[in-house]
């Protein structure tokens, strides 16, 4: 049981022993993010529902982050991700969606070498949803509807940094996200319409993978 006790304190200390990030550093992350998502649209009028979509859709992303290192085995920081929301409406033209995510995470981090570390973590925060489609009556007339959603973010990642120099290095990341949107405001040829009894909420479900650039701060 000694023997076994020994053994594990042993390989944490090898583990930190000459870690990239100690406490107090700081490390960034930014590049690109691109995801699939499962989704679901439903739609109510007066608490009924009158309508209801399972379909899929993909993201495009700049995404980027900053960690503050509590203990050289956890940071928390700050994530901020905007870009393309890729879809394939019914009888429409995609005319430039886009979304964005503000969200708070936190690490822990299984391996952390001198140049390189493992990590897995967990985020949430809020998310921010512009569709814009295009119905074409008959050419060249058509309507342009633009949905505002909003609503919260939930993911689910881990990844690796690799740093080819002391502080500066290339990163990946595998992840789960699940967005909770709800529709706030729509318009139809810029006139804002009235929600009145409306309820329409889309949920979404994704794995993806980001890659980029890593940069230490000491």
């Amino acid at each position: 049981m000694k023997k076994g006790i020994i053994l594990i304190t042993c390989l944490c200390v090898s583990v930190y022993l000459h870690a990239q990030f100690e406490s107090g550093s700081f490390s960034i992350q930014a590049g690109f993010d691109g995801a699939i998502h499962g989704t679901y649209a439903e739609s109510k009028f007066n608490g009924a529902v009158i309508d209801h979509d399972s379909s899929a859709a993909a993201t495009s992303m700049f995404a980027s982050s900053i960690q503050y290192h509590i203990l050289p085995w956890l940071s928390a920081g700050l994530g901020f991700d905007y870009g393309a929301y890729i879809e394939d409406p019914e009888d429409a033209e995609a005319n430039g969606n886009r979304i964005s995510t503000f969200c708070v995470d936190a690490r822990v981090y299984a391996v952390n070498h001198e140049h390189f570390n493992l990590y897995f973590g967990v985020q949430g925060g809020a998310t921010f949803l512009k569709i814009d489609r295009l119905y074409v009556l008959f050419p060249p007339v058509s309507s342009e509807f633009m949905y505002h959603y909003s609503g919260s973010h939930f993911g689910a990642f881990t990844g690796f940094n690799w740093y080819l120099f002391k502080q500066v290095g290339l990163f990946t990341q595998i992840h789960y996200s699940n967005h909770g949107f709800d529709l706030k405001r729509y318009t139809i040829n810029g006139t804002e319409q009235d929600l009145g009894q409306s309820e329409v909420t889309l949920d979404t479900f994704g794995v993806g993978i980001r890659l980029g650039l890593a940069i230490a701060f000491f």
